[in-house]
């Protein structure tokens, strides 16, 4: 812009007879005051490069110090007209220059001013979220919830466990909704520095808890929570409330306090965590075992399991002839025997032999009772009434010849039979062994 042949009074007057509004602006007072005119009276575009020549040419700013933020800079220059000229019209210079590409760092102060205008549009306001790259230490200044939680959408809010307090307050939530989840989880390895990091403080309870118990919340964040011991007030005494995966990472490391009433409630809430917890706290388990009130199919699961290898005996006494009300139960009792026939219960064994539908299984677990020391004549002779047919024959019908299919069982069956004297060896078919059954007094 330069007036070189006119004089400046009359090109003011062509200026201001057709409203000429100039898209470049020259800095040329020192040979005019044609740019005082047209700054003062308005006659330019609000372009990023006109609004830099002005805050040159009548600010005492280092405009260097706001080359990505040009609002920053007119609120600092706070010159007239300048200002007023800007906010008459504040929407198209956001949409021009304030959302130009490369204005990215416009101070929160500016950002604040901007969202809390009303001439400036909802449009525009989304995008200048989105698109200036300053973060929030915290969002006292903007009185619009909407466009709290776009920053925090667009996470230009700095992580702390004070942000998320602020948001639920002003939002009136008491749990995590979708929005402030997303942004956690944005910034989980931050969260997570600041949880290993700082101490707890009352205030901060809520906030951890919310972390703890709402849905969707980054897995390493609340694992972290519960590695760190003093968060364990915050959800020690509400484990129910907890989700299975959360309840199982507890179990699987241990973290929990070993109670009865506790992990039986867990039991109960966590089908498929119990077993996992059990085997855990497998010693604590076996000497609180018969608090439990586990049932026999319980007890032998548990028997089966591999942290319980070493207890297998004060399991199995527990399942005591009252538990023993299936063939299932009584086959797993009669397996125990063969295994470990010297702790057995000999009214469980009774009440297994007769309920027991396998020849073989019986032969063999009164096979395996017989060989320990304490055996009488008394108690085989019950065993076998209670084995059922045939062998209740050998028990009725003394002085006579008994049968029975020949296998390693009926073998082995056989020969504690002739050592307890109940019989004496005969000849023996292709398919079947013979004895003679004793007559006892």
């Amino acid at each position: 812009m330069e007036c070189t042949g006119v004089q400046t009074n009359k090109a003011c007057q062509i200026i201001e007879n057709y409203n000429v509004r100039f898209l470049t602006l020259v800095d040329d007072r020192v040979t005019s005051n044609l740019l005082d005119f047209i700054y003062n009276n308005n006659y330019y575009v609000h372009n990023s490069e006109n609004i830099w020549t002005i805050l040159k040419s009548y600010s005492d700013i280092n405009v260097d110090n706001y080359a990505q933020s040009i609002y920053s800079a007119i609120i600092a220059a706070n010159i007239e007209p300048l200002l007023s000229q800007i906010n008459k019209e504040i929407d198209s210079f956001v949409s021009c220059c304030v959302l130009a590409e490369g204005n990215i760092s416009e101070s929160t102060e500016s950002i604040s001013l901007l969202l809390n205008n009303s001439n400036v549009s909802d449009e525009a306001k989304k995008k200048l979220i989105s698109h200036n790259s300053i973060v929030f230490e915290n969002l006292q200044s903007i009185s619009s919830a909407e466009y709290k939680n776009a920053l925090f959408e667009c996470n230009k809010v700095k992580p702390s466990l004070a942000s998320i307090d602020y948001y639920l307050t002003y939002n009136n939530l008491t749990s995590l909704d979708e929005i402030i989840v997303q942004y956690i989880n944005t910034n989980a390895q931050e969260y997570i520095k600041q949880l290993k990091e700082q101490n707890i403080t009352p205030k901060d309870i809520r906030i951890i808890k919310c972390l703890i118990f709402s849905v969707g919340i980054n897995e390493d964040l609340w694992k972290t929570i519960f590695s760190e011991a003093k968060y364990s007030q915050c959800w020690s005494d509400d484990v129910l409330k907890l989700r299975e995966e959360q309840v199982r990472y507890l179990a699987n490391n241990k973290m929990l306090t070993f109670d009865v009433e506790l992990f039986k409630a867990i039991g109960n809430r966590f089908e498929n965590v119990f077993m996992l917890l059990l085997c855990k706290y497998s010693a604590d388990v076996v000497e609180h075992l018969s608090n439990f009130d586990f049932t026999a199919e319980d007890l032998i699961n548990i028997a089966n399991q591999k942290a319980f290898e070493k207890y297998t005996t004060n399991i199995y006494a527990l399942i005591t002839a009252d538990k023993i009300t299936d063939e299932s139960i009584a086959d797993s009792y009669l397996k125990y025997v063969i295994e470990d026939a010297a702790h057995l219960d000999f009214e469980s064994l009774k009440k297994s032999v007769s309920i027991s539908s396998d020849d073989k299984l019986k032969m063999k677990s009164v096979s395996a009772y017989v060989q320990q020391d304490f055996m009488i004549e008394e108690k085989l002779a019950i065993l076998l009434a209670s084995m059922g047919e045939p062998f209740s024959q050998i028990v009725r019908n003394q002085g006579n010849i008994f049968e029975l299919d020949k296998s390693d069982e009926a073998y082995q069956f056989i020969e504690q039979l002739v050592a307890c004297n109940f019989a004496s060896h005969r000849d023996a078919s292709r398919g079947k062994y013979k004895i003679y059954i004793l007559k006892r007094h």
